[in-house]
């Protein structure tokens, strides 16, 4: 289950869900770093991010695909 491929999709909603988690699983560590020395600190960082991954999800169905 820590692995999003290995919840199963049953439709567009989830394989949505389990891009964003795939995604994040990759850049969440680089993304950590980089705040955390824009705050100065640790916890700081932690708090951007986790704010800046709850925006990006809520705003994830506002992103269309072209055509």
């Amino acid at each position: 289950m820590d692995n999003p491929r290995d919840m199963g999709a049953f439709g567009p909603f989830e394989a949505r869900c389990l891009a964003f988690l795939e995604t994040i699983t990759q850049l969440r560590p680089r993304l950590h770093r980089y705040c955390s020395r824009m705050t100065g600190s640790v916890m700081d960082g932690e708090d951007v991010v986790q704010d800046a991954l709850f925006e990006a999800y809520r705003g994830r169905n506002k992103c269309h695909e072209p055509g």
